[in-house]
């Protein structure tokens, strides 16, 4: 009995202990990520676009709310200014038995008001008048920049043959036709048409200016 005893104890000693699978698995893994490289990519994040400052605004300055942003091709002016315009012009027309020259000249000095597109003159004018004379009186003018449309009226009471000289003309922005007329005095009734250029200074300065609201830096 004791021989039996002693047999088995000496077979179970000399059997190979059972390997566990799953500590086996764990070390096949975890020597399989020692042994191959850590291969890793990095973001890469874009850099950001760069901070464009926008225009600055005088915070004294009051900014109409029509006015717009700073690339509108017609920004509002408004205010009262010095006018001086300046025109020549070619008869294409005359009265039987009118006495006319065949070329005028004129200018005109004044106050403009405006408000854009819209502008307004009202001065003195002098010209070589196409009725053969020389006169002084008063005009007044319309412009609106936009469309480019003109429209002007006068009187002349002042004249170096005597009588009053009225005129009237539409026009597109510096082109212009014009009828003039003698309605009173000893030539009265001596009338004439004309083709006119005008050189609006007192527009053009005006509208060279920089209008509210924009900050040149």
């Amino acid at each position: 009995m004791v021989r039996a005893l002693a047999l088995v104890a000496a077979i179970a000693a000399a059997a190979p202990a059972e390997a566990d699978p799953f500590a086996g698995e764990a070390a096949s893994a975890s020597a399989a990520s020692a042994a191959a490289p850590a291969f890793t990519r990095p973001m890469v994040i874009p850099p950001e676009p760069p901070l464009v400052p926008g225009p600055r605004v005088d915070p004294s300055v009051r900014i109409d709310p029509h006015v717009g942003v700073a690339n509108d091709p017609f920004l509002s002016r408004a205010g009262i200014g010095l006018d001086l315009d300046l025109a020549g012009g070619v008869r294409v027309h005359a009265a039987d038995a009118a006495d006319t020259r065949a070329w005028l000249t004129r200018a005109r000095a004044g106050v403009l008001l405006f408000h854009e597109p819209s502008f307004i003159s009202l001065g003195i004018a002098g010209q070589l008048g196409p009725l053969a004379s020389s006169s002084l009186g008063v005009e007044l003018g319309y412009s609106e920049v936009v469309n480019g449309l003109t429209a002007q009226v006068g009187a002349f009471p002042l004249d170096s043959i005597g009588g009053t000289i009225v005129e009237g003309q539409l026009g597109w922005t510096v082109f212009a036709a014009e009828y003039q007329r003698r309605v009173s005095g000893q030539r009265d009734g001596d009338q004439a048409f004309f083709v006119v250029v005008h050189a609006p200074l007192g527009i053009i300065y005006q509208m060279l200016k920089p209008p509210p609201g924009v900050v040149r830096r």
